[in-house]
């Protein structure tokens, strides 16, 4: 029961960074953003800022609720409908073949999200981060289908501990998020950079 409580805190932790480091750009420049969801062209171009201020607002309101424990439930489900609406939006332009867009989640807008270019990577990690959230909810809610067998050969896995060790595996978690998304970036531009006359 404790392993599902440590492992539910060290998620929502983690989210609740990822959304607010991912979300520093939007709030400071939302038009930017808007222009990143104008570019995907799944809403009315007319309605982009809109839903861009309305996401903007979601991404807080969870990432808040997912610090206050008797909410965070519910905030771990609606980050995995989120983050799984995300990934949808991704996959569905990859499979038209519109690439040369931005993905709109730069994780500290360092680029416009005008310029960027969707890879594979883009739309599988919002689905990942998506999976996280689901298995934090499921740990939270029904400890009892998180974990079966023996107690003891789970706390090897997730161990019992206090507050400041689910702070410590969510900053891990959130420090190999951005390592990861830097890689990628440098990437990017590498293969930009490359393809130039």
């Amino acid at each position: 029961m404790a392993g599902s409580v440590f492992l539910s805190q060290a998620i929502a932790l983690f989210l609740a960074a990822m959304f607010v480091w991912h979300g520093w750009w939007k709030w400071r420049s939302p038009s930017d953003f808007a222009a990143a969801i104008r570019g995907h062209a799944i809403v009315p171009r007319a309605s982009a800022q809109y839903v861009a201020a309305l996401l903007i607002g979601l991404e807080s309101a969870i990432a808040l609720m997912l610090l206050i424990p008797a909410a965070r439930g519910f905030a771990l489900v609606s980050a995995a409908a989120l983050l799984g609406a995300y990934g949808g939006v991704i996959v569905f332009n990859l499979a038209r073949g519109r690439r040369d867009i931005g993905c709109g989640c730069s994780w500290g807008g360092q680029h416009s999200p005008d310029e960027g270019r969707l890879t594979r990577y883009h739309a599988v990690r919002p689905l990942v981060l998506a999976g996280f959230a689901l298995c934090g909810a499921v740990a939270r809610e029904f400890p009892h289908l998180a974990w079966s067998g023996n107690p003891a050969s789970t706390s090897l896995l997730v161990p019992d501990g206090p507050l400041w060790l689910a702070v410590a595996a969510a900053t891990l978690l959130f420090v190999l998020l951005v390592a990861a998304d830097l890689l990628i970036e440098n990437w990017e531009r590498f293969e930009i950079e490359r393809m130039r006359p």
